[in-house]
């Protein structure tokens, strides 16, 4: 059985040519919690780039739930700009509604939080948009370290 399987194999790869693995794409994973003024935050992420990127953030935090599909993910290295637009519980503050959220992260290498840090944006979707498709470095001062769950970045290979 065992040489039938590798006859097959071995024919499927000479009529077929040469069996080559999908190329990898920018990955952003993470359910992690963060301190910022005076509430705590909640994140569940999971991004994938590409045409299109795909994925979705759910977060809890001063300003509200909301949740909602990504549109854009860009990875340096271990830094990450992701965005979205939110469809479900735009949060509304002095009077205008949001619909579009970013989130810019740091993963600090080892597993759990430590060297992790977050921030997350609410914008309309166009400015959120923007500001992932060119990884916009204006905020980082803006993050800060994640206190609970993890984050991984995951470059394209």
């Amino acid at each position: 059985m065992r040489r039938a399987t590798v006859l097959a194999v071995v024919m499927v790869l000479a009529l077929g040519g040469t069996v080559q693995a999908a190329p990898r794409v920018p990955m952003v994973t993470g359910a992690y919690a963060y301190q910022y003024g005076a509430g705590t935050s909640t994140v569940l992420l999971a991004a994938r780039g590409g045409d299109p990127a795909r994925g979705s953030l759910a977060f809890a935090g001063p300003f509200g739930s909301f949740r909602g599909p990504v549109t854009c993910v860009t990875v340096i290295g271990s830094d990450a700009w992701v965005a979205g637009e939110i469809t479900v519980g735009a949060p509304e503050i002095e009077g205008v509604v949001y619909h579009g959220w970013a989130v810019r992260v740091h993963d600090g290498g080892t597993p759990g939080r430590k060297g992790d840090t977050a921030i997350t944006l609410i914008d309309p979707p166009e400015v959120s948009l923007e500001y992932c498709q060119s990884a916009d470095s204006s905020v980082d001062d803006w993050q800060v370290p994640v206190t609970g769950g993890n984050l991984v970045v995951q470059p394209a290979r």
